[in-house]
C-alpha cells in the first residue's frame, strides 16, 4: 500500500500508528505541502482534493485520515474489536472520530496555527474553546478507559495523535484534566511506535514552523428491550441547523417516525441541566433511542447508526458493508464536515454578524464545491451508482449553500445534475428545506434584533460613564489629550499648505488600477 504523508500531520501519524498495530506495510511517500508537492498534477490524478493523507491499496484510493482508519480495521483487522460491528458499540466509536475532527483537532488549530505558522498573538478566547474541547473529552473517559468503551478503538488512535500534538506541538497545559493524563500515560506506553511517530513527529511541526514561546454515550443496554420493536427516537433539534435537517431527512427516508423536542438556542435551551445530562457537549442534533439506552449526537454519527440500526436488512447501499465502498461513504461524510460545510460558514459568518464576507473565504466555498463536482464526474451519487448517508449530508449543506448565498451551480455541471437529482428523489427535501428557509429569516431577524440591543445597551453603559466623568470633573484632562491626538493624526494624514514640492509617491496620492479593481472585486 502507498502511502502520501506529511510526518508532522497528527491525521497521518494515526494511520501510521494504526498500520503498525495491524501488522501492515505502509510504502511511505512523504509529500511536502510547503513546497507544493501535493498540487503536482501526479498526485491531483490520485487525489483531486489534494490532501494528505492518502493511502493507494492497489487500485483503491482513499484519503481522509479517520475513513482510511475505519477501512484498515475492517480490511485487514483480525477482529472487530477496533471498530466494532455492532451499532451501538460502532456509533461511539465514529461519534469520537468526527468529534477529534469536527471540534477538537479543529479548535487546537484555530487557536494555534495562526501562531505557529503566522507568528500572530495567541487569542485567549479561541484557548477557552480548546479547553472546552478537552472538557468534552475529560467528561468522555470519566466512565469508560478509553475514548469509547471498555476496550481501545480506532478512535482512541486517532485522539492520541490530537493530543499529543496539542502536548508536544503546542507546549498547551493538559494538567488539569486528570481523566485524559490517566489516558494519555497509558496510551503513551501501550501504544507501538508512539514515541517515533507522534512524538518526533509533533516536535518536527513545533521546529518546522518555529512557534512563538458524540459526541455519544451510551449507558447500559436493557435486554428487555426488543430490536424488533416501534423504536421511540427522541430527536432534540432546531429547524435551522443543518446538521439537525439531515437527521430529519434522513429519517423520512427510513420512514421513522422522530418525536422532536425543539431546542431555542437564542434561549440557551441547549445548556439547560436536564439536557446536558444527556449531552455534555450540547450539541444538537442529539438522538435519544429506545427510552434512553442509547443517546447520539454529531449528524454523521447519528445516521451511520439510524442506517446500521434501522435500514432495510436486504439492502445495505445506505451504508454499505463492503469495506472500499464503506470507506468511500466515509470519506465524503468528512469531506462535508471537514471541507464543505466549513468553508460555508467561514465565509458566511462575517454576513451573519453583519459585516461582509472575505473573497479569498469565497473562493475556499468554489473550491469545495469544485472537488463535489469531481466526486460525481463518474456516478450518479457522490459515493457511487447509490444513494448513501453521505448524500444526504452533503444535500442538506448544498441547499445551505443555495439558500443563503444564491450560489450559482450552473458552473459546475455534475453539482447541479445531482442537486436536481436530491431535490427530486429525497423524501421531503423540498418541504424541510422551505420550512427551514422561513425559519432561518426569523431567526436571523431575532438574532440581530438581539445584538442591536446589546450593542444599545453597551451605549447607553457608556454614555452614563461618560456623564458621571463630566459631573465628577474626571474627563477634562483625557478629553484634552484626545484632542491633541486627533490634531495629530490629522496633521500626518492631510498635505501641508504651503509646499513647493510634493514628495508622497504616486500611490499615496491616487490609487492605481490594480488598487481600485481590488476594492471593486
Amino acid at each position: 500500500m502507498d502511502f502520501y504523508h506529511l510526518p508532522l500531520s497528527a491525521p497521518c501519524q494515526s494511520i501510521r500508528l494504526l498500520a503498525k498495530a495491524l501488522g501492515l506495510h505502509l510504502n511511505l511517500k512523504e509529500v511536502d505541502l510547503l513546497k507544493g508537492e501535493h498540487l503536482k498534477p501526479e498526485f491531483l490524478k490520485i487525489n483531486p482534493q489534494h490532501t494528505v493523507p492518502t493511502l493507494v491499496d492497489n487500485d483503491f484510493v482513499l484519503w481522509e485520515s479517520r475513513a482510511i482508519l475505519t477501512y484498515l480495521c475492517e480490511k485487514y483487522g483480525k477482529n472487530d474489536g477496533l471498530y466494532p460491528k455492532d451499532p451501538k458499540k460502532r456509533a461511539v466509536v465514529n461519534q469520537r472520530l468526527y468529534f477529534d475532527m469536527g471540534t477538537l483537532y479543529q479548535r487546537f488549530s484555530q487557536a494555534f496555527y495562526p501562531v505557529m505558522m503566522e507568528g500572530k498573538e495567541l487569542n485567549p478566547e479561541l484557548v477557552v474553546k480548546l479547553n472546552e474541547a478537552l472538557e468534552f473529552l475529560e467528561s468522555f473517559l470519566d466512565k469508560t478507559p478509553f475514548a469509547a468503551g471498555d476496550k481501545l478503538t480506532v478512535a482512541d488512535f486517532s485522539l492520541l495523535t490530537s493530543i499529543t500534538t496539542i502536548d508536544v506541538a503546542a507546549g498547551h497545559d493538559l494538567s488539569k484534566y486528570a481523566n485524559i493524563q490517566r489516558w494519555y500515560s497509558q496510551l503513551k506506553e501501550s501504544v507501538a511506535g508512539h514515541q517515533e511517530i507522534c512524538v518526533e513527529g509533533a516536535i518536527q511541526f513545533r521546529d518546522t514552523f518555529n512557534p512563538i514561546k458524540n459526541c455519544c454515550h451510551i449507558v447500559p443496554e436493557s435486554e428487555s428491550k426488543s430490536s424488533t420493536a416501534m423504536p421511540r427516537l427522541d430527536l432534540y433539534y432546531n429547524i435551522i441547523s443543518p446538521p439537525c435537517r439531515v437527521v430529519l431527512l434522513f429519517a423520512k427516508w427510513l420512514k421513522l417516525e422522530l418525536n422532536l423536542i425543539e431546542l431555542d438556542v437564542l434561549k440557551r435551551d441547549h445548556y439547560k441541566p436536564e439536557f446536558l445530562k444527556l449531552n455534555p457537549q450540547h450539541y444538537i442534533p442529539t438522538l435519544v433511542d429506545a427510552d434512553g439506552d442509547v443517546v447520539v449526537w454529531e449528524s454523521s454519527a447519528i445516521l451511520i447508526y439510524l442506517a446500521e440500526r434501522y435500514g432495510a436488512a436486504d439492502d445495505d447501499t445506505l451504508y454499505p458493508k463492503d469495506i472500499a465502498l464503506r470507506a468511500k461513504v466515509n470519506q465524503r461524510l468528512f469531506y462535508d464536515l471537514g471541507t464543505l460545510m466549513r468553508s460555508v460558514t467561514t465565509y458566511y459568518h462575517p454576513i451573519l454578524m453583519g459585516g461582509e464576507g472575505k473573497l479569498e473565504d469565497f473562493k475556499k466555498v468554489q473550491d469545495a464545491v469544485g472537488v463535489l463536482n469531481s466526486f460525481l464526474s463518474a456516478s450518479r451519487w457522490t459515493a457511487g451508482d447509490h444513494i448513501t448517508v453521505a448524500d444526504f449530508a452533503i444535500a442538506v449543506t448544498v441547499a445551505a449553500l443555495d439558500g443563503l448565498l444564491n450560489f450559482d451551480f450552473s458552473v459546475y455541471p455534475n453539482v447541479h445534475r445531482w442537486y436536481e437529482q436530491c431535490k427530486r428523489e429525497l423524501v421531503g427535501y423540498t418541504d424541510i428545506t422551505k420550512e427551514a428557509g422561513q425559519r432561518t429569516q426569523a431567526f436571523l431577524e431575532r438574532f440581530r434584533t438581539m445584538r442591536a440591543a446589546d450593542q444599545q445597551q453597551l451605549c447607553e453603559q457608556q454614555r452614563t460613564v461618560r456623564q458621571k466623568q463630566k459631573e465628577d470633573g474626571t474627563d477634562d484632562q483625557q478629553h484634552q489629550q484626545q484632542q491633541q491626538q486627533q490634531q495629530y493624526t490629522e496633521l500626518q494624514t492631510q498635505p501641508r499648505s504651503g509646499r513647493t514640492r510634493d514628495t508622497a509617491p504616486d500611490y499615496a496620492r491616487k490609487p492605481n488600477e490594480s488598487t481600485r479593481m481590488a476594492t471593486e472585486d
